[in-house]
């Protein structure tokens, strides 16, 4: 219902070129480069190490001496990232009391990611809380006479983009300056992605008794992707001295975000004389919580900005702006991870007994998008 209302009779903001509305112009047409901070989502600690001579049961585990974080524990793709924005219209009368405006925009994708490989030395290891004890634990990847092993985790952020549908109404206007109400359709999509893979090489030394030469595979994929569909309402007010222009915006919307969480994980074992075998679950990635799972939620949208134009010709614009948005109840990749797992309920363990974990988690956070725009619009 939401979103057929949001096609019909959405309301929304966004800002238009100054030159757009000389006497002359008939249309308009706005072009940008975005340079925005998408602020990321905090991850627990994938993977970590331990000083040589940690005794094994303690290798990689976090709060024992020495033992430190190399990837997650924090934000890896908080940066600043680049994009596009078109924005075009027209007037829908002479006097220019009215008008219907399309735009779109682009911001790219980006990825963190690691590759981290020893013979046993350095320690690798990967940490969870063991559900059993409470207590912070962690599985090796590589440690001296018991495994050699490669890790590699990434984080993958989709691009942001959007796109809208629009009316503009004047609601005030004299010589210098102008108020517009504007209300249409918008869009937004985003997605985010967590994977971790190892490769592991049991040592014919190993304690476990394992025969020397076994390798295992294990892989956790954690994806979430949200839609958003909804009604804009905003005001854009506008100031003018001479070629010079300051105009401001702000909007809401309100709408439903489409969610949709998926988790995978396996782990392939192949020991020597014997035919691989692949099993469901890798460390974090059980099959108490694998799964796609899709849920719908009411979301809003608000954003503001700022921009400075100067007419460098007639009906040519040049200019510089800063602007704000905030979509609120997102799914990322970071909260479908549980890091509490039951050691007896992993592949090849001889449970499953005790606590059900991992468990699927409710996803849902606030994303907030900021920055800058340098951008040239044209009247005609």
């Amino acid at each position: 219902m939401v979103k057929k209302i949001g096609w019909l009779l959405a309301l929304a903001l966004s800002p238009i070129a100054v030159s757009a509305q000389d006497s002359v112009s008939a249309g308009w047409a706005e072009f940008d480069h975005l340079t925005w901070r998408l602020r990321g989502h905090d991850l627990p600690p994938l993977v970590t190490t331990s000083p040589p001579g940690t005794p094994i049961g303690q290798s990689g585990v976090l709060g024992t001496p020495g033992a430190s974080v190399l990837f997650g524990g924090n934000d890896p793709n908080d940066d600043w990232r680049h994009g596009i924005q078109i924005r075009a219209g027209f007037w829908l009368d002479e006097c220019r009391t009215g008008g219907l405006e399309a735009s779109a925009f682009s911001l790219s994708g980006v990825d963190s990611g690691a590759i981290f490989s020893s013979s046993g030395t350095p320690i690798l290891s990967r940490p969870f809380i063991n559900a059993l004890t409470g207590r912070p634990a962690a599985e090796r990847v590589a440690f001296p006479g018991d495994l050699a092993g490669r890790v590699s985790p990434h984080a993958d952020a989709d691009q942001l983009c959007g796109a809208g549908l629009h009316i503009r109404k004047i609601a005030c206007e004299d010589c210098d300056s102008r108020l517009d109400v504007l209300f249409g359709y918008r869009y937004l999509r985003y997605g985010d992605s967590v994977t971790v893979t190892e490769n592991l090489v049991v040592d014919p030394a190993n304690a476990a008794g394992l025969p020397g030469g076994t390798t295992f595979r294990l892989a956790d994929r954690f994806a979430a992707w949200n839609e958003f569909h909804g009604a804009d309402v905003g005001l854009s007010g506008q100031m003018s001295w001479g070629s010079l222009v300051l105009s401001a915006y702000g909007s809401i919307a309100l709408g439903e975000t489409s969610r949709v969480g998926d988790v995978a994980g396996s782990t392939a074992t192949a020991v020597p004389g014997f035919a691989a075998t692949t099993a469901a679950g890798g460390l974090l990635a059980l099959p108490s919580n694998i799964g796609t799972r899709r849920d719908t939620t009411f979301s809003i949208v608000p954003e503001v900005g700022i921009q400075v134009r100067f007419e460098v010709c007639p009906r040519v614009n040049i200019g510089v702006g800063c602007s704000a948005l905030y979509w609120s109840d997102v799914a990322r990749a970071g909260d479908l991870i549980d890091p509490v797992v039951n050691p007896a309920r992993l592949p090849g363990a001889p449970g499953p007994v005790g606590p059900v974990r991992p468990i699927p988690l409710a996803p849902g956070s606030g994303l907030w998008v900021y920055g800058f725009d340098v951008g040239l619009s044209i009247g005609f």
